[in-house]
């Protein structure tokens, strides 16, 4: 099932994409009618837009069914490249409402009845762009190899988030 409050969207997703008509609602997702529970929701770069963020997590995980996972990807406001951009960081957009760090998605989801399975964090190169793709890739590929620490200090633009729901 996909929930879209983008007709044109919806209509690319039917269209282009081939997705049966029936699984793609046009809807803001509170408002639309879901009866069924999912055994995983993903919201990939999602999350953000949401006026009201706690409205949908309730929501989320009455749409889950126990156990059920959620994958989430949003920017990473406590990336290396927000910091190495500033104000010219691509994710600062008129339509995110929220910004999300690892600890306030923690925070955020165990309130609401969700453990962490897994947590990526995908490192920037941005400090690297001056050099060519191909050293660029190769430092990279070693650096990765070398520190986990180098990872964390040089997180990139987003986040991706596993959570399981806990038991009812």
């Amino acid at each position: 099932m996909a929930v879209e409050p983008s007709e044109s969207c919806c209509h690319f997703m039917i269209k282009t994409l081939n997705f049966d008509r029936s699984i793609v609602i046009n809807s803001q997702y509170l408002e639309a009618d879901i009866k069924k529970k999912f055994d995983i929701i993903i919201l990939n770069h999602v999350l953000e837009h949401f006026v009201e963020l706690e409205s949908v997590i309730k929501r989320l995980a009455e749409n889950l069914k126990t156990k059920g996972k959620l994958l989430i990807r949003v920017p990473n406001y406590d990336s290396f490249d927000r910091r190495a951009y500033g104000e010219k960081w691509p994710a600062y957009l008129p339509f995110h409402i929220h910004y999300f760090s690892r600890k306030s998605l923690v925070l955020l989801f165990s309130k609401y009845g969700f453990d962490v399975m897994q947590i990526d964090e995908y490192f920037s190169d941005k400090y690297l762009e001056k050099f060519p793709k191909s050293i660029r890739k190769l430092f990279l590929r070693v650096l990765m190899i070398l520190s986990k620490n180098f990872v964390e200090k040089f997180n990139g633009r987003t986040i991706t988030f596993l959570l399981s729901k806990r038991k009812e």
